[in-house]
């Protein structure tokens, strides 16, 4: 709590109710309680005097009933220091992916973070309040547009408990969103059979193939059409088919990924100081950049990537004549490690052939114009991969009509993610407006999104009396900071990007980047003079 002195000097509010008579017996209102405080605003700090009146008549029904100043909480919320405005400016800006940090920095108070993350969840409970109270016209959106498609799942998180979320697919409205002690049967139950007693039985389902969902949605929806998830069904079957191989795979070029790192951070002491050494710090990031894999398994084989680079790096080292000791260390160390990298070629062409056929089926799902299209590709490239990769056909046949399902309902989306995110060659019109809600990491922060997403933060504002009675109204779209400039890229990220666009011109900077080094080294390069940075201090004797 602020000390005494901090709010000496700020401007001073006086909040009184408008009443002067009791509305049942309409005796008069005496003060029983008047309570100054200092508060913390957005932008200024100010004191707050409450005046509290009550209704002395004993027989009335308002006797010893406190009424409050009407525009109390356009100020402030029970037990906080901070204002009203404050809250909202957090969980706006919050909602906009803004770090605590970058907040702070832009509020001429200074709450802790402690403070703001608290703040953020009070928002949260509001919004939860203003959707809530919106049932209605949801109702109305659902009957317009002659159903729902409800789409469910759950967001799961080290630190937090589950947040489970049913949508509307169609009108990408938040039907019901809850924190699970656990995400089962008996506690998704409940929220299902919530959502069936207010909006009625959906046109579809769409949702993933958990065990839970599926015993809740054959029990409460016997008869209605199931979408497959598209996503997991492809997440699912591309574990199967690639993780065993690619695992192998990733244990072995993990282990040399580290040791050619270590070997190249060793060298680096080696060199003196100077642009010798600056150089190498150059070819060193180089190398590093491309150690590190990139993608979500199994949708990007990012080891595998890690491979290629290792391939890449220790052709164009052993490609090279080098004179110098740093290099020539190094051109050993390829030497003794190029029959670990040969042992994996065999495996690694293997996972590349695998993923050719699940690319494939990636393909088909992403390019079906129609359920009519989708199936029949779909029973094509079965038939194809009975010989080549049966794990694909078993599950196509199986959940075949799961699969087209998606292409039968006018609007409906084929995944509960972002269509386009794992769909790249397809660009579909279908886009899940709801896609906030399901990164969200609670209930509250869900319901908080999807009034951002329709815009009505200030009509939530002004329609939860229960919680805030007015608040102050915008004079102007609010200035927002200036972002700092982009600060020029690393060399690891220059390197990682230049392999992905161009590994011949990454391998070719590689080999220049070496032979620079193995001259200045070894003289065959004239030396530019030191920077200040690299001058070593004389001692008194040289002096």
């Amino acid at each position: 709590m602020p000390s005494k002195t901090y709010f000496q000097g700020a401007p001073h509010i006086v909040l009184a109710p408008a009443i002067t008579r009791c509305p049942l017996c309409e005796n008069k209102l005496h003060v029983r309680k008047t309570m100054t405080r200092g508060l913390k605003g957005k932008s200024a700090v100010f004191k707050v005097t409450v005046k509290e009146l009550y209704c002395t008549n004993t027989h009335c029904k308002l006797y010893q009933v406190p009424v409050k100043p009407e525009g109390l909480s356009f100020f402030y919320l029970p037990h906080m220091v901070h204002g009203t405005d404050v809250v909202f400016f957090v969980g706006e800006r919050r909602l906009k992916n803004w770090q605590y940090k970058q907040i702070r920095e832009i509020l001429d108070v200074k709450p802790s973070i402690s403070s703001l993350s608290r703040f953020f969840h009070l928002f949260e409970k509001i919004a939860k309040c203003f959707l809530e109270a919106q049932e209605e016209e949801t109702k109305a959106i659902i009957k317009k547009q002659g159903g729902y498609i409800l789409m469910a799942d759950a967001t799961e998180h080290r630190e937090s408990k589950p947040t489970y979320h049913i949508v509307d697919a169609l009108s990408g409205r938040l039907l019901a969103a809850e924190q699970l002690e656990k995400n089962d049967y008996h506690h998704i139950k409940p929220i299902w059979e919530y959502v069936k007693e207010k909006y009625g039985t959906p046109l579809a389902i769409l949702s993933d193939d958990d065990t839970a969902q599926r015993k809740v949605r054959l029990e409460l929806f016997p008869e209605t059409k199931w979408i497959y998830c598209q996503y997991h069904f492809l997440r699912n079957l591309g574990e199967k088919l690639l993780q065993k191989l690619y695992n192998t795979l990733t244990e072995k070029v993990k282990e040399l990924g580290r040791k050619i790192e270590d070997e190249v951070r060793s060298l680096e002491r080696k060199l003196e100081t100077g642009v010798s050494r600056e150089k190498y710090r150059e070819f060193s990031s180089g190398v590093r950049a491309v150690l590190k894999p990139r993608g979500k398994f199994p949708f990007e084989l990012g080891w595998l990537e890690v491979y290629d680079a290792i391939k890449t790096l220790f052709k164009t080292i052993l490609g090279i004549r080098v004179e110098g000791r740093v290099m020539s260390h190094l051109k050993i160390f390829v030497v003794k490690n190029a029959q670990k990298l040969k042992s994996l070629s065999e495996k690694a062409e293997k996972l590349r052939e695998l993923n050719t056929h699940f690319v494939k089926l990636r393909k088909v799902l992403g390019t079906a114009k129609n359920a009519e299209d989708a199936e029949k590709k779909l029973n094509a490239l079965a038939a194809e991969m009975e010989g080549k990769a049966k794990v694909i056909s078993e599950r196509i046949n199986k959940y075949i009509d799961s699969l087209i399902a998606a292409y039968t309902i006018k609007g409906a989306p084929r995944t509960i993610v972002d269509v386009e995110q794992f769909h790249k060659e397809v660009k579909s019109p279908v886009r899940l407006g709801n896609r906030l809600a399901f990164e969200a990491h609670g209930a509250g922060l869900s319901y908080a999104r999807e009034v951002a997403k329709r815009g009505q933060l200030e009509e939530m504002q002004r329609s939860v009396p229960a919680l805030i009675e007015r608040l102050e109204e915008k004079k102007g779209e609010e200035v927002v900071a200036k972002k700092e400039k982009k600060k020029s890229r690393s060399y690891e990220r220059h390197y990682r990007e230049l392999w992905r666009e161009d590994p011949e011109a990454y391998a070719a900077r590689m080999a220049q980047l070496i032979k620079e080094i193995d001259d200045l080294e070894t003289g065959k390069a004239e030396k530019p003079p030191p920077s200040e940075g690299d001058k070593k201090p004389r001692k008194e004797s040289e002096a």
